[in-house]
């Protein structure tokens, strides 16, 4: 196979990274436009979670809850399904 063809793939690699990584700059800060235009206080390690979050859909799914959560913690923090323990990521049993 032609070496410039890894090239060619790794450059592409590179860009669908950044742009996913601009994407999710752009979900980042709309979580945090609503919140500080509700009011809600985002304490550093809410900042921090969202921040570093890499998922598109959970980042999609928390702007959602920020429209009408009480707080910036219940933003990030998961609801365990009935049965089952809190859990920082609320997929975990106890």
């Amino acid at each position: 196979m032609d070496p410039s063809h890894f090239k060619v793939r790794t450059l592409q690699d590179h860009l669908d990274s950044a742009r996913e990584q601009g994407r999710n700059e752009v979900r980042f800060e709309s979580i945090m436009v609503v919140l500080e235009h509700r009011g809600i206080e985002v304490p550093f390690f809410v900042r921090q979670r969202i921040r570093y979050c890499m998922c598109p859909d959970l980042l999609r799914t928390w702007l959602i809850r920020a429209l009408t959560a009480t707080s910036a913690a219940e933003v990030v923090w998961n609801k365990p399904p009935p049965g089952k323990a809190r859990t920082w990521r609320g997929d975990e049993e106890r």
